[in-house]
């Protein structure tokens, strides 16, 4: 994933730099950050009350944000002042030539790791990419946007003769599970919509592999999402919707990526509202991608432990598989 130059916002008004100045003290290792305090306050109407409000944090002009990690204030930092901020860099498998943790790396990409307790998982050879001839349409690894396109294009050439065996068909199956696709396309679409006219939409590389670090490149997007929407900045929670749709939607699915996207869809459960539209997202996704993860011990734990998430997830399978039902029948079928 690549993002054609960064660009900013309008420049913030020379009145925001006063010589009033706000404290962050960040993460467990309670890090010091100053930062000019009316340009956070014109972040959002929560983050003005803790910085102007009748509370202590502001009487003191400091606030300990424990749970936040370094990596994603500095992203908050840079989008206060430039209008977005810079996304962890994707690390394909082809280019390394050794892993996390054996000291191969320099300092300036150990930055963009999240550094959380539980290690990205390690990409195998049996996740490379196999030739389109030799795999199913839908079975990993896919991109989702690359096969609903594909799919699109032959549509025309198909007939419904073809399926006259079984109501339940896999090419009837693969239809409603097309169906779900689109629903995530128009979700991705939508969020497009949302983000500022100054910034630079995602672009998916030509050559698309696995990438060792997908799991920070996914968490990069939805902790800064987390800590957006609890303090209602709402042009920064559009930015990190939109990427992180861009990197489910836009990026190659592969085999070992599964167990990144349970991670996230659990982290995003546990530190969102009922509904929120990447819970929606992530449920879509899962309708998609479930006859290749069912039987994985990662997501019978997520509908174990997220009662919102099973839900939902019976829900769309539902209508996914009324739809098959739905289908009418032609006088070929009969």
């Amino acid at each position: 994933m690549s993002r054609s130059g960064m660009s900013t916002r309008t420049p913030l008004s020379a009145e925001l730099f006063t010589n009033r100045f706000f404290k962050f003290v960040i993460g467990s290792g309670k890090r010091e950050t100053i930062v000019h305090a009316d340009v956070f306050a014109e972040l959002s109407r929560a983050m003005n009350v803790l910085i102007n409000g009748p509370f202590s944090e502001a009487a003191d002009q400091s606030v300990v944000w424990e749970d936040v990690s370094v990596q994603t204030f500095d992203r908050l930092v840079q989008f206060a002042y430039c209008g977005d901020y810079t996304p962890v860099r994707p690390r394909p498998l082809n280019s390394l030539v050794a892993f996390p943790g054996n000291g191969s790396h320099s300092d300036d990409e150990r930055e963009y790791d999240l550094g959380s307790e539980s290690s990205p998982q390690s990409p195998s050879l049996e996740n490379i990419r196999l030739p389109r001839e030799d795999r199913h349409p839908w079975r990993l690894p896919y991109c989702v946007e690359e096969h609903l396109r594909d799919h699109e294009r032959g549509q025309t050439n198909l007939t419904r003769r073809k399926r006259t065996f079984s109501r339940f068909s896999t090419g009837m199956i693969s239809n409603a599970r097309t169906e779900v696709a689109r629903q995530i396309r128009q979700q991705y679409a939508a969020s497009k919509q949302l983000i500022p006219s100054h910034i630079s939409t995602p672009e998916c590389d030509e050559d698309n592999e696995p990438y060792q670090n997908y799991r920070d490149m996914l968490f990069c997007h939805a902790e800064l999402y987390v800590l957006a929407d609890k303090y209602g900045i709402d042009e920064l929670a559009a930015i990190t919707t939109h990427n992180l749709f861009f990197s489910l939607y836009s990026l190659t699915i592969f085999e070992g990526s599964t167990y990144d996207i349970a991670d996230l869809t659990r982290y995003i459960f546990q530190n969102t509202r009922p509904n929120d539209p990447i819970q929606i997202f992530l449920i879509r996704l899962a309708v998609v991608i479930i006859e290749d993860v069912y039987e994985t011990v990662t997501f019978s734990e997520l509908v174990q432990d997220i009662p919102g998430f099973a839900l939902g997830l019976v829900q769309q399978l539902t209508m996914r598989f009324a739809r098959v039902d739905r289908t009418p029948m032609t006088r070929h079928e009969v």
